[in-house]
Order: structure tokens, then C-alpha cells, then sequence
């Protein structure tokens, strides 16, 4: 159940994108901030500056303003002369229970007298009453509301919404602009951000969550070029139990061949129980048959070894592991830094690759000792009748442990990394987890065990199986603050 209800909370987040308003009476004062009509207890509110020019935002911007204008009896191209592409979509809680979201919007004219002329026209034809609070006229119809505050236009799908957007920026405390995650979040966002997505995350956050629970999110979205970020803060109801200690990208640029998949940060065990843990409150973290998806995913990568017994535990300190999609199956390699326990992992993996059939071969590689698990077969279609098989190989090298699937993959390409973003390697910031997808490879192969992604594409028409590639970075967390961003390239 609340799986079902946090998924219809997302959709009505989605879709509000897109939703717009606007208001009429003459103008009573100027606005200075957008989120000072924003009451604190609101549950979303998104605040845009610029039509959408990007998939799939455009497409829902586009195909939502229709049937929302069609439902007062308006159209776009009656108001598109006096309202700006900029404003507010806030989505408040109801009193009691309720069947649809109570949605108000706040939208930026940039010709007050026309729009006070539409909207005058619009009630002479509607049976409305007019109330006043603290001196603004409120319009209340059957299913619309509307006010004018300055160059502010305001329409509800109740009066209480308007009324409760007029009282909050009376008082710092009582409107979104004050909150102080609001500030410090936005403070550190870039200011080209043409999107920004506000959630009070109290309502939804189940009880039992892995901490730290996050009680607010912000995101901000903006699109150059081929690509869209998406900045992502949340705050923490705690402090992190794992130190944010910043990544070095040096290994991520050394890799060769474009990745299919690339994972790097700190302290793996704690993040993958924390990950099935979360993901336990998600119904489409299952197959259709009750399946858990991630396990079975990793069981495609493991070789008869149990990856969070004996693998895992190899990167309780920092760790990067790539993964490359080829027609004979997925190629990985992986590096992470040598505890006191690494010695005894690899003897007890030499173990059982010998149990397993595997020869543990030691030979020295460009002056590099390494170790590899061989297994002889007979193959008639070579010229000697034998094939060896490679389960793995790896190398110590001072304090690093690297591992691979095969020889070539051991030693990858002293090259800069064309997929790495080059933003990512200009900045300052520091980084502490990246998780990077080449998508257009990625994709056919889940799509086939996640049927979700095949319908979500279905949805947006084809965009995300269009898709290049997603990054995530994690910034870490200071003050509660946690930070990461999302990059997605398009075609």
C-alpha cells in the first residue's frame, strides 16, 4: 500500500510539471520571491523560469496544458500574449482525505491590464463571489479560484489554496522561502537551473527506513547542449554513519574501452545493505514473480562465489568496479585498496577456484606479478583441440588489488576516459560515489528482465531507449546536506 501510494505521489509530481494558471483583479503589491507565496507545509512545489525546450519535459509540458486550460474552458493561445513562461506549481495537503491533489499556481505576467481583461471576461460568464483577504480580491468559482497580486497570478482548484498562499508571506517561518534547507540548497545550485522541484518528504517516508531518512528534497534541472543535469539535495534526518571522504577519479580515467557500466565509491558493504534495504519498500524492486532484482542481476557476474561473503568485503574501503557488455557475456574489472583482511579473501577465493576445477596459476605480467584461475578444455575447433578458460585474474600492486575477468581487462589503457564527463574533471567539487551507465548498451539487456522500463519507455515515446548515457555523482553530505547530480546525454 505504500508502495502504491508513493508512486501515485510521484505521477502527480510529474505530471503538475506542467499544469499552469492565471488570475485576474488589479494589481495590489509587488512580489519579490516566488517561494514567499509558498506556505511551508506545502508537499511539492515546482518552480520553473523557461518553457521546457528538452525530452521528455517538452512533451509533458506540451500534452498537460491542454486538457488542465480545457477544464476552465481556456486555451493557451488566448493567454500566451500576457503570461510568462515562469511561475509555481504547489501541491498542498488536504485537511482530510481527499481524491485529487489541491494545486495552486503562481504565474508571472508580463501584461497585468490583458490579463485582467481575459479574466474579467472569463467571470462575466461564470457565476463566481468575490471575498477579500488582507486586501486582495479572491474570485471563487464551481471548480476554479483566482487572485492578482502584483505581477503575480494566482488560481487554485480551491480558495483555501489562495489564502493560505497570501497569509504565508506575512511571516519568514510560515513560506517555503524561509525554510533553511530551501536557502542552504539552493545556495550551492547553479543558477542557470531553468527547473526547480521542492518535496516535503514527511508524509512519505516510511517509519522503519535505513537511516539516515531524508525529510526534504530539491532538485534543480537544466539542459546544455545534448545533455540534462539534474542537482539533487536532500536533508538528513541524521548524520551519515560513513565520512564523505572524496574519491580519486585518477583509476576511472585510466579504463580503455568505453564501459558499459562503472560503479566507485566508499564502503560497499554498508551501501548494497543499505540499497536492498530501501528498495524492499519499492514493489518494482521485485519481478513479477516476487523475484528481488538486484540479487538476481548479480548473479549474472558471479562465478560460484558469494559476492557479499567474500567479494564485498574487498572494498570496505574505496572501489571501482567496470563492467563491459560483450556478445560472449559481461567482461569486469575491479579495484579497490588492500585491507588486512585482503590476504585471507584471496586465499580463500584460490580455494575455490580450485575446488571449482581451476588451475591458480602465479606469473609475472610487464614485471607485475598476477594470478590467474585457468581451466583446460578440450575444443575441436582450434588446432591444438584445447581452449583455456579464464575465470579470473588479479594483481596486487603496493597497496591496490585489482581483479579482472581476463588478462586484456587487467591492465586497462593508460588513456584519459572518453566517457568520462568533462565537466566532472574540470571542477572542484569533490567527489565521493559515481555510478555511470552507457545506456544505448545497457538498456536492451534490462529491458529484458525489467519490464517496467520497456512500459516507462512506452510513456515517454521512445526517449528513454533513446538514451546515451546516465551519470551519478555523489557529493557527499555536510550539515545533513547531501548533494549529488544526474547527468543524462541524449541523442
Amino acid at each position: 500500500m505504500q508502495s502504491r501510494h508513493r508512486s501515485n505521489w510521484f505521477i502527480v509530481l510529474l505530471v503538475s510539471l506542467c499544469w499552469f494558471m492565471f488570475v485576474c483583479e488589479p494589481a495590489q503589491a509587488a512580489v519579490v520571491d516566488d517561494m514567499v507565496l509558498v506556505p511551508r507545509y506545502a508537499l511539492s512545489a515546482l518552480r520553473f523560469h523557461k518553457r521546457p525546450t528538452v525530452e521528455p519535459l517538452r512533451r509533458l509540458w506540451d500534452t498537460a496544458l491542454t486538457p488542465q486550460l480545457a477544464t476552465w474552458g481556456w486555451q493557451w493561445s488566448d493567454m500566451a500574449t500576457w503570461a510568462q513562461d515562469e511561475g509555481v506549481v504547489v501541491q498542498l495537503p488536504c485537511a482530510t482525505q481527499c481524491d485529487a491533489p489541491r494545486l495552486l499556481w503562481i504565474w508571472h505576467l508580463k501584461r497585468p491590464d490583458a490579463a485582467t481583461a481575459f479574466l474579467n471576461q472569463y467571470w462575466q460568464d461564470h457565476a463566481f463571489d468575490t471575498q477579500t483577504y488582507q486586501g486582495v480580491p479572491v474570485q471563487v468559482g464551481e471548480r476554479v479560484a483566482t487572485a492578482t497580486l502584483g505581477d503575480r497570478l494566482l488560481v487554485a482548484t480551491d480558495p483555501a489554496a489562495i489564502l493560505a498562499s497570501l497569509g504565508s508571506r506575512r511571516a519568514r517561518d510560515a513560506n517555503l522561502g524561509g525554510v533553511a534547507f530551501y536557502q542552504e540548497a539552493l545556495a550551492q545550485f547553479n543558477d542557470q537551473d531553468s527547473l526547480l522541484f521542492y518535496a516535503n518528504l514527511h508524509p512519505f517516508t516510511p517509519e522503519n527506513q535505513f537511516a539516515p531518512a531524508y525529510d526534504r528534497l530539491l532538485v534543480g534541472v537544466r539542459s546544455h547542449n545534448n545533455e540534462i543535469h539534474l542537482e539533487i539535495a536532500l536533508h538528513a534526518t541524521a548524520a551519515p554513519a560513513v565520512a564523505s571522504v572524496p574519491l580519486p577519479l585518477d583509476d576511472l580515467r585510466t579504463l580503455g574501452d568505453r564501459p558499459t557500466l562503472v560503479l566507485a565509491g566508499r564502503q560497499l558493504p554498508t551501501t548494497y545493505r543499505d540499497l536492498l534495504a530501501n528498495l524492499e519498500t519499492f514493489s518494482v524492486a521485485t519481478t513479477p514473480k516476487g523475484t528481488p532484482i538486484v540479487p538476481e542481476l548479480l548473479r549474472d557476474f558471479t562465478l560460484g562465489v558469494d559476492l557479499e561473503e567474500i567479494i564485498f568485503p574487498l572494498a570496505t574501503d574505496r572501489y571501482t568496479l567496470a563492467l563491459w557488455r560483450q556478445p560472449a557475456g559481461w567482461q569486469w574489472w575491479w579495484q579497490t585498496r588492500q585491507t588486512p583482511e585482503t590476504a585471507a579473501l584471496l586465499k580463500k577465493l584460490d580455494e575455490q577456484a580450485r575446488s571449482a576445477g581451476y588451475d591458480v596459476n602465479r606469473l609475472v605480467l610487464d614485471k607485475q606479478a598476477v594470478t590467474a584461475w585457468v581451466k583446460l578444455a578440450l575444443a575441436a575447433d582450434t588446432s591444438e583441440g584445447l581452449a583455456a578458460e579464464v575465470a579470473a585474474v588479479y594483481q596486487q600492486d603496493n597497496d591496490t588489488l585489482t581483479l579482472a575477468s581476463a588478462l586484456p581487462y587487467l591492465m586497462p589503457a593508460k588513456q584519459r576516459a572518453p566517457w568520462l564527463n568533462d565537466e566532472l574533471t574540470r571542477q572542484r567539487r569533490a567527489i565521493v560515489g559515481l555510478a555511470y551507465a552507457q545506456w544505448s548498451d545497457l538498456y536492451p539487456y534490462l529491458a529484458e528482465r525489467v519490464p517496467l522500463l520497456a512500459y516507462l519507455n512506452g510513456l515517454t515515446a521512445g526517449w528513454l531507449g533513446r538514451l546515451q548515457s546516465i551519470t551519478w555523482v555523489n557529493y557527499g553530505a555536510s550539515d545533513r546536506l547531501q548533494r549529488s547530480e544526474i547527468i543524462v546525454t541524449t541523442n
